[in-house]
């Protein structure tokens, strides 16, 4: 079964798209800006949370999301991206 997992920033909501019939479900909330999400090689799901500088895990399917760290601060947009995007225009 194919699926794409979709976090959304705003809502701090995790979502599991099913790809065959397009069906969603809603696999955990309260992950803050919820922005990245990555499966280790044992089956844990981590979610990071940009906004409030927190990463969580979901241990197993259908658990609910434990804290491991916080305070993590967001890294600083490279001056030169900054830059680029300020002086870009379409083509």
């Amino acid at each position: 079964m194919s699926s794409l997992l979709y976090a959304d920033a705003g809502t701090g909501d995790l979502y599991r798209i099913k790809l065959a019939d397009k069906s969603v479900v809603k696999l955990a909330d309260g992950l803050g800006g919820a922005d990245g999400v990555t499966l280790d090689n044992n089956g844990r799901l981590f979610v990071s949370d940009w906004k409030n500088g927190k990463l969580f895990v979901i241990p197993r399917p259908g658990e609910k999301p434990v804290l491991v760290a916080e305070g993590l601060a967001t890294p600083p947009i490279h001056a030169s991206i900054r830059r680029a995007s300020l002086f870009s225009s379409p083509i």
